[in-house]
């Protein structure tokens, strides 16, 4: 009698599961626990999607972390998580289009930093205006124009860094105007997959 079809069946067995165990006696056994990995994220909803597209992005665990946090992210498809993730990248556009607002209202600054606040907010604005178009062409599937205003964002955040590092000042929010950055590019890597 032919051992093929009982190895065959073994292999899918075990293929289909996540843990088996083997007795290495003559009459062999197999104990198998069939439950498959899913990755669980908050309240133990499914994140394999989000992981997934995640991967295609170069900062995969701010990736994973901001789509995990929006619960949006586990009732959607690829092209959905790109869209909240344009959302996030907007959230933060307009708290740093804000902070630079405040900033600028200080008193005891040089012109220079001045200058460099006035210029960062006129980007952070043009990055709000660039995100709700993205925002409104990954509606309608219009990926180019959505890549293309995505693409203003990360190029507002990358021109304030600039401006400040050109005249020698510390910008104030440094690690929100990295979060645009990193986020937009995020955006950036699902739209071309969506």
């Amino acid at each position: 009698m032919s051992t093929f079809p009982l190895k065959l069946f073994l292999l899918l067995v075990v293929s289909q599961s996540s843990t088996a165990t083997f007795s290495s006696s003559s009459n062999p056994s197999i104990h198998v626990i069939n439950q498959p990995h899913t990755p669980k994220g908050v309240a133990g909803k499914d994140t394999t999607l989000i992981q997934e597209t995640c991967k295609r992005t170069k900062s995969y665990d701010l990736c994973v972390k901001t789509l995990e946090s929006d619960t949006r992210s586990y009732n959607t498809d690829a092209a959905g998580l790109t869209k909240i993730a344009i959302e996030h990248a907007l959230t933060n556009a307009n708290e740093l289009y804000k902070q630079s607002i405040l900033w600028r209202k200080k008193t005891d600054l040089d012109q220079k930093t001045i200058r460099a606040l006035e210029t960062c907010s006129q980007l952070y604005g043009d990055a709000i205006d660039g995100l709700t178009k993205a925002v409104q062409a990954m509606e309608s599937k219009d990926y180019q124009t959505a890549n293309l205003h995505v693409g203003v964002a990360k190029e507002a955040a990358t021109t304030c860094n600039q401006e400040f590092q050109e005249y020698r000042r510390k910008m104030p929010f440094v690690e929100q105007n990295e979060n645009l950055n990193y986020l937009s590019s995020i955006a950036l890597a699902l739209i071309s997959h969506p």
